[in-house]
């Protein structure tokens, strides 16, 4: 049975201010929005 989810990534982004970084996860469904995703707590 095929999976839902058609693509994921995974990235890093970097606050230039602060050299602050952490994952991101892009989540493509077939047609339609990015789903974004990150790990990192406030």
């Amino acid at each position: 049975m095929p999976s839902a989810k058609s693509q994921e990534e995974d990235i890093t982004i970097t606050n230039d201010l602060t050299k602050e970084t952490f994952p991101v996860s892009l989540k493509a469904y077939g047609v339609g929005p990015l789903q974004l995703s990150t790990d990192k707590i406030r």
